[in-house]
């Protein structure tokens, strides 16, 4: 179990993933050694990825439920969150580690017309070459740079920008 994001999930559900109260949230911490033991991050296609959420349901769900014996019992779905520990220790800082646990909440979605649960797909996928080649292409991109341009970099006040006595949440 991974408490530190759990505890940082905690607040994030109340303020801003309202819509996951009540839902099944499992936090984890991945540990990945080489071949010499040392620890070092996960990666997915040579990326990097201090996170990443499934959505665990079916026969998976039912053998990882405490009515593993209960024949009767449905399985329940949830989410697990899955966090990089060595990124969680020496990349992210408290900050960054707060946007990291938004990001895998914002992937989790309850539908409670239909009752089910859904990892939603990044808003945005791409690459910084062609960005640079061709700008805000298409809606998806636009609004994401919009938004960008809007927040400042976790951390780093913008330079000219900042008042007096102006002061910053340490989270969202």
């Amino acid at each position: 179990m991974a408490a530190e994001p759990q505890i940082i999930a905690k607040k994030l559900v109340k303020d801003f993933h309202t819509h996951l109260h009540g839902v099944n949230l499992v936090y984890l911490f991945q540990n990945k050694t080489n071949k010499e033991g040392v620890p070092e991050p996960t990666k997915r296609k040579g990326k990097v990825m201090p996170a990443d959420t499934k959505l665990v349901s079916g026969l998976s769900a039912f053998l990882s439920s405490d009515t593993f014996n209960d024949n009767s019992a449905e399985p329940v779905p949830y989410f697990a969150l899955v966090f990089c520990h060595y990124c969680w220790n020496q990349v992210l800082n408290e900050t960054t580690r707060v946007a990291c646990v938004d990001e895998q909440l914002c992937r989790c979605w309850y539908d409670d017309e239909k009752d089910t649960l859904t990892v939603r797909p990044y808003d945005f996928t791409g690459y910084h070459e062609n960005v640079k080649r061709y700008g805000a292409w298409h809606p998806d991109l636009e609004t994401f740079l919009k938004v960008a341009k809007q927040q400042p970099l976790p951390g780093i006040e913008p330079v000219g920008k900042v008042k007096r006595g102006r002061h910053h949440a340490a989270h969202p």
